[in-house]
């Protein structure tokens, strides 16, 4: 008994007829017969669903054998019997279940090895969503990043980088500048705080004891700078340190490994007219060098001033006591007491080349050589008018008395000043005695003739200008005298004569008032 088709498996058998009608056209063989030829059962004009246009369709090429109805019938080719069935195309578009399949279930299925681990084997825990696991937040929120990013257009994913790049950059920028203020202290607070460093320490401690102080920001970079330095572990010294955060790295390590050392510095104030030998006791008073290092530096030391190389061109007497006498500029100085010797020296030779040496060549070269004299030899008179003068206006006569008898030495071949013996007297006299005035010594004028080896003190600026222009003393009624003598009384009063007779008579009268200011 025949069942009634479907309209499903009559559309298919129309299908396969048409398609071997149109290969039978284009590709007939005696192997494949036509479609036509096979019996079919007819199929209703209205059952037909399928409208082939045959223009449509190109003939098959030489190379094809086998008709193309074939691909789609039921019916085995020949040498295809063998091979197992295929099954009917119309199957796939049947609601009916293949009979191949139709008793398929798991429980049909064959028996397998049990390939699970074994008890025994440890369960791998590292990246587990690598074999199959769900994959940690992280990494998903990472990856979804990742595929978000990936899908974004070519200018958002430009600027975006462009964004992270600037971000980057910044924060490596203010970290950079960040610990930069830290190491050079540009901007810190003015903290102050005491840290104690105990014995042992290490850098890595004291670079955090300074951090947990407020002192430092960054401890491993102050460690990184201890390193560079080349401090080892034992160079901090232990104890108290007081430190203050507006200090830079260096000042701190120097500070945590450096012994204090205080320079004290003193005032020293050298009076016009004071000898050398004063200048050297009120130096070492004030605890600044030794004699021995003074006299040494006066007397050898290389200095490079002009004055001095033109000094040693020129040479000075051998029994000169010291061969900067006159040029230590009597001044105010600060020096600190550590200082070398020579140093101390220089710094007075600085003051005499500012304050006079300076002038030297531009006002007052060529006065002096009219004079015939060198500048040493006004140095040399300068002293002599300091430490002859009391008042200031006796520089220039005192000087114009020497200076007259330096002119005429056939009459008055010596100088005669007591201030050239009391420079090489062991004390001061305020009398001289006639052993005294009569003592063998290349300074005492009034034995030699002439000006004596040397300065015999360090003269200020106005007894150096008196020196060079000397001018006539005066007499208490405004005459002016061609002197060749003065004497002074206690109190400074200075008198002036042309003779021997008029020098006794003031020699008289600074007796007589003397006298007198001693009995008051």
């Amino acid at each position: 008994m025949n069942k009634k088709r479907s309209s499903k498996d009559t559309n298919a058998e129309d299908l396969f007829k048409l398609l071997d009608k149109f290969g039978n056209e284009y590709n007939p063989s005696p192997e494949n017969p036509k479609l036509d030829e096979i019996p079919l059962q007819e199929i209703p004009e209205d059952n037909i669903i399928i409208d082939i246009n045959t223009d449509d369709i190109a003939p098959p090429s030489d190379k094809n054998k086998t008709p193309w109805g074939v691909h789609f019938s039921d019916r085995e080719a020949e040498g295809e019997r063998d091979l197992p069935k295929r099954p009917e195309i119309y199957a796939h578009f049947s609601d009916e279940v293949p009979q191949e399949v139709a008793g398929f279930s798991s429980e049909t299925l064959p028996e397998t090895e049990d390939i699970s681990p074994p008890e025994d084997e440890p369960e791998q825990t590292r990246l587990p969503f690598l074999l199959g696991g769900k994959m940690p937040l992280p990494i998903r929120a990472v990856v979804a990043a990742a595929k978000f990013f990936w899908n974004l257009g070519f200018i958002v994913k430009a600027a975006i980088y462009v964004f992270i790049v600037l971000l980057i950059s910044a924060f490596m920028s203010y970290y950079v500048i960040s610990v930069g203020n830290d190491v050079f202290a540009f901007v810190k607070s003015d903290k102050t705080c005491t840290v104690s460093i105990e014995e042992g320490m290490t850098r890595k401690e004291i670079a955090y004891l300074l951090e947990k102080n407020g002192l430092i920001e960054y401890s491993w970079a102050f460690n990184l700078f201890m390193i560079y330095r080349g401090d080892e572990d034992g160079a901090f010294l232990t104890g108290e340190h007081t430190l203050n955060a507006s200090m830079n790295y260096s000042q701190i390590a120097s500070a945590l490994t450096e012994k204090t050392y205080q320079m004290i510095q003193v005032s020293v104030t050298i009076p016009e007219g004071y000898t050398t030998d004063q200048i050297i006791d009120l130096l070492v008073a004030n605890g600044i060098g030794t004699k021995e290092g003074f006299k040494d530096a006066i007397n050898n030391y290389p200095y490079k001033h002009e004055f001095v190389k033109l000094l040693e061109q020129m040479g000075y007497p051998a029994e000169r006591k010291y061969r900067l006498e006159g040029y230590l500029y009597p001044d105010t100085y600060f020096f600190y007491k550590d200082s070398d010797e020579y140093l101390v020296i220089n710094k007075m030779l600085n003051n005499f080349n500012d304050k006079f040496w300076r002038y030297y060549k531009t006002d007052f070269k060529e006065d002096i050589a009219k004079s015939g004299m060198t500048f040493d030899d006004i140095i040399t008179l300068a002293s002599m008018i300091q430490s002859e003068a009391k008042l200031f206006i006796d520089y220039e006569y005192i000087s114009y008395v020497f200076h007259n008898r330096l002119n005429h030495p056939a009459e008055f071949p010596k100088l005669e000043s007591d201030a050239t013996i009391q420079y090489f007297l062991t004390e001061h006299t305020r009398d001289l005695t006639y052993e005294q005035l009569h003592t063998d010594n290349p300074y005492n004028t009034y034995i030699y003739e002439g000006l004596p080896p040397g300065a015999i003190s360090n003269p200020g600026f106005d007894a150096l200008s008196a020196a060079i222009y000397p001018d006539k003393p005066v007499d208490e009624s405004g005459n002016s005298i061609n002197a060749y003598f003065f004497v002074s009384n206690r109190v400074g009063r200075t008198y002036y004569a042309q003779t021997p007779a008029g020098h006794a008579a003031n020699k008289a009268r600074a007796a007589r008032e003397n006298e007198e200011y001693d009995a008051s």
